[in-house]
């Protein structure tokens, strides 16, 4: 049985008009229309659709000053049979409602849904695992909680804020144009899309997204636009972002936090006013894979943050010009891991930077036509803390590594906490181009670099683990340290610089030498590379700079007449000047029992302290021993003359 009440009016279907008749609930079977005519139709008792149509030939009724509408929904809806079901009529709600719409099921209220004149803040429950489709405007302001299959807005709404369960979607649907939306909320775990060729934003409203842990944005056409006029509040959203082929995200102004980023689209951030800050993704240590353009907005640079534990990856696509990072900045919070796959990447004159707790890393993997491109001058800056590593060795042909493709990188590096090095290179740069180190932590590079251009050491210390040969120079500015026992092409230290071969000892190996700054020379023993500091020079040697050594001898024994060489110069030239603080024979030092002299024409390959031109150092007696030695022998002599 079923009852439908207009005004005081009864009809029971099934039975003629009388009146009266017993209370129910109105199904409406396939092809069947329930149409309402003038005047207020309340549904009372549920109304069941299995493919039929709700419909009115009048709109709304009025009582006094109140706008009833015409269909009152004092109970809910349910839509089944595998079917689709339309109510053209505007819905008013009295109270909370739910809507549940079956599996295989669709349901369309084109007439839109509204609060009666009782008031209040009713608002609706979808339920199944059904389509439910809104395509009218909606005024109602509760809350609308999705519980289970899918609810698509087509047009306006006023409601206070979207539920979207797990395994549930809300899919805002905009077909063409640009939909400016009301303030509300996104909560939950579920899935919130974005379909049609059109645009959504909220542009006089605020939208707060706060969606949970395992949630999804999901952009699949067209343009959702995550800020305007700074008022979208994104601080405990925790869901992923995916943004597919051709469609776009514009983070604008907002201050977007998001999960890990998939998808091949295009997302946008930067805002030149107050109140922006950055695009930030792995906030929840979630791992993606993004083969999309990350870019400026229209009007300032962007700044986009990886943060959390989980690793983001960014792989170029096959053809064309690769993917593009056409961003201002790209920062690495803590523990994260930024991985660069695919055909091609491309980085346009960016700063990439590493947060200051440290330990993260890039990892640059991209091995098609090209690799991770540097397409033009570049900065990768750390701020402290714990070593920051930079990945991805170029093996043959192959492209792996950082192609720096005649453009210029800066390594700003500040001072932090790791003992060896604060960002360490292990992959390859390769192809033209410069390296320049500025900041005062430690730069360490390892492996075979391959870029063929100059490096400049403005600042901190550059530690040479690896070999940088194809390097046309190395300048050392003042104030600046060069280390490491790696091997260097033509390097020149300037006056004020510093040049400590080794890693506590160690060898360092260069091409010509030119020294302006100040060697420091480590020494423990006579071994070098071992117990003590040592310069292997391919080409010229040029002195005008002071030598320092830093003695330990811990333990150690000498004897007289050991050397020392600090200099291996590999050319039949002479050694071109001296030591500012040391001519040719001079006592440098006294450690370990003996004064020790300098030659600079020493001969390493027959050890000994002349007819050479390596320089180095050699045992001779203290003055005081010698004295006693010189008694000791006359003594000797007057007991032989005995």
């Amino acid at each position: 049985m079923a009852q439908a009440r207009r005004r005081s009016r009864r009809w029971v279907t099934g039975q003629p008009w009388n009146g009266s008749g017993a209370t129910g609930t109105i199904t409406v079977g396939a092809g069947a229309t329930l149409s309402t005519s003038a005047g207020v139709t309340q549904i009372k008792n549920g109304l069941v659709l299995n493919g039929g149509t709700v419909s009115s030939r009048g709109n709304t009724y009025g009582f006094g000053n109140d706008t009833w509408g015409n269909l009152v929904l004092s109970s809910d809806i349910s839509a089944g049979n595998s079917s689709s079901s339309t109510i053209s009529s505007e819905i008013r709600l009295e109270g909370n409602r739910m809507i549940s719409v079956g599996s295989g099921s669709n349901l369309t209220i084109s007439g839109g849904i509204a609060i009666s004149p009782l008031g209040g803040s009713p608002g609706i429950t979808k339920t199944g695992d059904g389509i439910l489709t809104l395509s009218g405007a909606n005024s109602y302001n509760g809350a609308t909680n999705i519980n289970g299959g899918t609810l698509i807005l087509q047009n306006s709404y006023n409601s206070s804020g979207f539920v979207i369960s797990a395994g549930s979607t809300l899919d805002l649907n905009v077909a063409s144009g640009n939909r400016d939306l009301a303030s509300t909320t996104f909560s939950g775990a579920g899935s919130l899309i974005k379909t049609g060729s059109g645009s959504v934003i909220w542009g006089g409203s605020s939208a707060t997204f706060a969606l949970g842990a395992g949630s999804m944005i999901d952009v699949r056409e067209g343009v959702f636009g995550g800020g305007s006029n700074a008022n979208e509040n994104w601080t405990n959203n925790l869901s992923g972002l995916n943004v597919a082929s051709g469609a776009t995200f514009n983070g604008v102004e907002a201050n977007v936090r998001v999960d890990a980023l998939t998808g091949s689209g295009t997302i946008t951030s930067g805002y030149p006013g107050a109140g922006y800050q950055n695009f930030t993704f792995g906030v929840n240590d979630g791992s993606g894979n993004f083969s999309g353009t990350l870019a400026d907005s229209d009007s300032a640079s962007a700044n986009f943050v990886k943060e959390g534990t989980g690793t983001q990856t960014l792989s170029g696509v096959s053809g064309g010009g690769g993917t593009n990072y056409t961003g201002g900045n790209i920062n690495i919070n803590g523990a994260s891991t930024l991985r660069i796959t695919g055909e091609r990447y491309n980085f346009a004159g960016e700063v990439i930077s590493f947060n200051s707790t440290g330990g993260g890393t890039i990892d640059a993997l991209a091995s098609g036509a090209g690799g991770t491109v540097f397409t033009g001058d570049n900065t990768i800056a750390t701020n402290g803390g714990a070593q920051n590593v930079l990945s991805g060795v170029r093996v043959g042909a192959q492209n792996q590594g950082l192609n720096l493709n005649g453009q210029t990188v800066t390594f700003n590096v500040a001072s932090g906490t790791d003992e060896q090095s604060d960002l360490k290179v292990t992959g390859t740069l390769w192809n033209s181009g410069n390296v320049i180190k500025t900041g005062d932590g430690r730069l360490e590079l390892t492996g075979e670099q391959q870029y063929v251009g100059t490096t400049t050491v403005s600042g901190g210390s550059l530690i040479i683990n690896g070999n940088i040969s194809t390097s046309t120079l190395t300048t050392v500015e003042t104030g600046a340290t060069i280390a490491g026992s790696g091997t260097t092409g033509a390097l020149t230290v300037n006056a004020g610089a510093f040049i400590n071969p080794g890693n506590s000892p160690g060898i360092l190996n260069t091409g010509d030498y030119s020294q302006a700054g100040t060697l420091i020379a480590e020494i423990n023993g006579i071994t070098a590379g071992t117990q003590h500091d040592q310069l292997n020079v391919t080409g010229s040697v040029t002195l005008s700079g002071a030598l320092s050594l830093d003695t330990l001898n811990a333990g150690i024994d000498y004897v007289l007449n050991d050397v020392i060489f600090l200099i291996l110069n590999d050319d039949s030239d002479a050694v071109a000047g001296a030591f500012s603080n040391y001519s040719e024979g001079a006592t440098v030092g006294s450690f370990g029992g003996f004064e020790w002299i300098i030659s600079y024409q020493a001969d390493y390959d027959s050890n000994r302290f002349f007819n050479g031109n390596d320089v180095a150092l050699r045992a001779v007696p203290e003055p005081s021993a010698a004295l006693l030695g010189g008694l000791g022998a006359l003594a000797l002599l007057r007991r032989r003359r005995k």
